[in-house]
């Protein structure tokens, strides 16, 4: 594409920069976005209103497709970036089963180094256990429950607003019915 959309009035797309680890990623088009049953609407990123991990478009509505553009680099350089990456994802998180992050970082402070300061690495209730390598991660040692990880969440959720005052909020969203 050159820049324009003729779907949207050859309105020219933003040049809105989203970041991934070291890499730099502009979209490139509009995105789609579906309601079930629904036919999809395009957006171009000026239209999309978004913020850290939200995008309230995407409360009601689906992202079906989206186009990114890169940088150019060289393959040596996008390999060292790639090995790069993942040596720090090695070297600072789990490598046991888990959801990824489990809370938000609250104003102030990461969610992972409250929990690590308030000593909850390692706390467990059934098989799901909070990570040694990051106190952000809640792993499944084997055969964790759904409601085993709600109480572990729920746990440190009260001991982070006893001891700080601080209301953590998930970051993954749960969903489906208590048993």
């Amino acid at each position: 594409m050159d820049g324009r959309n003729t779907r949207l009035g050859r309105r020219r797309i933003a040049d809105e920069r989203w970041r991934h680890g070291r890499a730099n990623f502009r979209s490139g088009g509009a995105s789609t976005l579906s309601r079930p049953r629904r036919r999809g609407a395009r957006r171009t990123p000026a239209e999309l209103e978004v913020h850290y991990r939200h995008v309230p478009a995407l409360e009601e509505n689906f992202a079906v497709a989206a186009v990114f553009r890169g940088i150019k680099s060289s393959t040596q350089e996008i390999v060292r970036r790639l090995d790069e990456s993942q040596e720090k994802r090695r070297t600072t998180q789990p490598a046991a089963k888990s959801a990824g992050c489990i809370f938000k970082n609250p104003n102030g402070c990461p969610a992972g180094k409250l929990v690590d300061e308030l000593g909850l690495k390692g706390w467990q209730v059934g098989d799901a256990r909070v990570s040694e390598v990051h106190g952000n991660f809640i792993v499944n040692e084997g055969a964790a429950t759904a409601h085993e990880v709600l109480e572990l969440i729920g746990q440190i959720q009260a001991t982070v607003r006893r001891e700080r005052g601080i209301e953590l909020e998930t970051e993954v969203q749960i969903v489906g019915e208590e048993a």
